[in-house]
């Protein structure tokens, strides 16, 4: 059984961009983790472009996943997982919320971090330009989605 707050090694299997219930893009991965008895999970990440801040996470756990510079244009239509080589990574688990902000059963990665360490002086900076770019590129929009009738307007 999986436990929250401990640390599995994982493997990347999948990677791609989602789109929530407003529209706006989201980058996610899916791990393969084995829990101590041998059983293979499969665990969700999802990051957010809404912020600098959290896209700054973003490009830092995907940066930590393998993910180069170049890579972020690879995630609209999904990452070719038999060409893209991923890192050995740890990930950390968390209990998934509900919308009422309830605690759920369902298990989350809340952390992405390399199995060795890795100096982000500068990196995250750059990951940022390239996701800009790549974003920019893919017409990826981010940040909260305007009103598009006069009631539905915050004033």
């Amino acid at each position: 059984m999986l436990q929250i707050n401990h640390k599995y090694p994982a493997t990347l299997k999948s990677a791609g961009l989602s789109e929530d219930k407003h529209g706006q893009a989201y980058p996610t991965m899916s791990f393969e983790v084995a829990d101590d008895t041998g059983a293979k999970h499969t665990v969700y990440w999802n990051g957010s472009l809404k912020s600098a801040a959290s896209q700054a996470m973003a490009a830092k756990a995907l940066i930590q996943a393998g993910f180069q510079y170049e890579d972020f244009n690879m995630l609209k239509d999904g990452v070719n997982m038999t060409t893209f080589a991923p890192a050995d990574i740890n990930v950390e688990l968390e209990y998934t919320q509900d919308a009422a902000g309830n605690t759920t059963d369902k298990l989350r990665v809340k952390w992405v971090n390399a199995r060795s360490a890795k100096q982000f002086s500068g990196a995250v900076a750059k990951a940022e330009s390239a996701f800009q770019a790549a974003k920019a590129k893919l017409g990826i929009k981010s940040g909260p989605k305007k009103p598009t009738t006069p009631e539905a307007a915050p004033f």
